[in-house]
C-alpha cells in the first residue's frame, strides 16, 4: 500500500470570522435583524447585507469532520495514485483518468446537492420571515 499523507489545514474562515466581516461592511446575522423561531422547521439564512441574504456553508468542514469521511478521501487519493501509477498524487491534477475522476466526484454529488437544497430552504424561509422577496447567495 502506498503511503499517502493527507494534511488537513485549520480553516481560519469560521463563522466568527464571517460575523466580523459582515458587521464590518454594514451587514449582520439574519437572526439579529429579524426574529427567527425555527420557521417551517428550517433555520434562517446566516447573514443579511444590503437586502441580500447570504447562507454560509463550510463544505470542507462538513465533508472532513468525521474519521469516515477522511478515510474515504484517503482511499480516493490512493485509488487515484494507483490509477496514474504514482506514489503520490496532487488532487486536481489534469492527468487523472476521466472515468476515475467522474466516479470519485459522483461520491460527493449527493452530499453537495443536499447542502444546496438545505441552503435554498433556509433562504426561502428567510424571505418568508422578512416578508419580502430578497435575493439569496449560497456562500
Amino acid at each position: 500500500m502506498k503511503n499517502l499523507a493527507l494534511q488537513l489545514i485549520e480553516n481560519p474562515f469560521d463563522e466568527p470570522f464571517f460575523d466580523r466581516l459582515f458587521r464590518s461592511i454594514g451587514g449582520d446575522r439574519f437572526e439579529c435583524i429579524y426574529e427567527v423561531n425555527d420557521h417551517d422547521g428550517e433555520k434562517a439564512a446566516d447573514y443579511l447585507y444590503r437586502d441580500v441574504l447570504f447562507e454560509l456553508k463550510f463544505i470542507e468542514k462538513e465533508f472532513l469532520d468525521t474519521p469516515e469521511r477522511v478515510e474515504r478521501l484517503s482511499k480516493n487519493a490512493r485509488d487515484i495514485a494507483d490509477a496514474v501509477e504514482r506514489d503520490s498524487v496532487v488532487l486536481g491534477v489534469d492527468d487523472i483518468p476521466d472515468k476515475l475522476r467522474h466516479e470519485k466526484n459522483d461520491q460527493y454529488y449527493g452530499q453537495l446537492t443536499s447542502r444546496i437544497r438545505k441552503a435554498k430552504k433556509q433562504i426561502d424561509s428567510s424571505r418568508e420571515i422578512a416578508g419580502k422577496e430578497l435575493p439569496g447567495v449560497l456562500f
